[in-house]
Order: C-alpha cells, then sequence, then structure tokens
C-alpha cells in the first residue's frame, strides 16, 4: 500500500514525524491512530508501507 492510498482513510497528525514514520488518525474517529513506517521512493505520495502499528487510542496532538 502507499502513502496516497492511507490518506484516502487517514490523515496525518500534528506533532514530530519524518518522512520515514509518521503517525496518521482516522477521518472518522480522530481518536484511533496508526503508526506507520515508509521505504522512500521518488515521488513522496508513493512510498510504499513497510510496517504499520495496531490501532490504538489517544488524545490529538496539535503543532
Amino acid at each position: 500500500m502507499t502513502r496516497s492510498a492511507l490518506l484516502r482513510v487517514f490523515t496525518t497528525e500534528g506533532g514530530l514525524s519524518t518522512r520515514t514514520r509518521r503517525t496518521y488518525v482516522l477521518k472518522q474517529c480522530p481518536t484511533i491512530k496508526v503508526d506507520v513506517e515508509f521505504s522512500i521512493s521518488e515521488s513522496e505520495s508513493e512510498d510504499k508501507i513497510t510496517q504499520i502499528s495496531r490501532p490504538y487510542l489517544d488524545y490529538g496532538h496539535y503543532d
């Protein structure tokens, strides 16, 4: 799965992140989150998911 496919259901969360590791929140319920690791490709939207955590509940982090 690619980053662009993930962004159809999830959105990025504020806080510290890098291009290879980021936390995403479910659009329908922002307290459900997953931590995702990516392998880098030429286009950021084409980065492939290498690892994804189990969904967990957490309060929001805002910049």
